[in-house]
């Protein structure tokens, strides 16, 4: 089971989505379902992962899902290897369970250029990273993905579920 999540915020609460998957390449999903947070921490710039990371967790326990791999909207890691993001703290909060696949649609400061994946005609890069295996399978795995643009259909569609959009 692979499982994509993101989350839209509407402060004070957040809607977490998660679209499964039994393939990289299924261009419909298995499963959708949602988690409602009612209150998130405020955004403080630096610590992300505290206002996301809740509700992520409380989506897989909700729906007692049991991913093989998780893909996020955002970083693992935000240098590409070793300053923890979003990822990384959820790959640890699962104690290594499943590997983790950052899809950013932003590179950060210190990412490498190795990072980026052209996907479909677009000329602007996604910043694959990950924890639990090297981001070189996880660009694969992503490049795999159905969809002929730059972000996948199955990512895309986590983030319309967690805006209450409807396929």
């Amino acid at each position: 089971m692979i499982l994509i999540t993101d989350t839209h915020y509407d402060d004070p609460s957040a809607v977490t989505s998660g679209v499964v998957l039994s393939d990289w390449t299924d261009n419909a999903p298995q499963q959708e379902c949602v988690f409602k947070t009612q209150k998130v921490e405020p955004y403080k710039p630096g610590q992300f992962y505290k206002r996301e990371l809740p509700c992520i967790l409380g989506l897989i326990k909700k729906h007692k899902l049991s991913p093989s791999h998780m893909v996020i909207d955002g970083h693992v890691y935000l240098d590409g290897s070793s300053q923890w993001g979003l990822g990384a703290y959820l790959y640890d909060a699962l104690d290594g369970a499943c590997p983790v696949i950052g899809v950013a649609k932003n590179r950060f400061k210190n990412m490498p250029q190795a990072h980026a994946l052209l996907r479909g005609q677009s000329q602007t890069p996604l910043w694959i990273t990950a924890a639990g295996m090297s981001y070189v399978d996880a660009q694969d795995l992503i490049r795999a993905m159905a969809g002929p643009f730059r972000l996948p259909d199955m990512v895309k569609r986590a983030d319309q579920l967690a805006r209450g959009k409807s396929a």
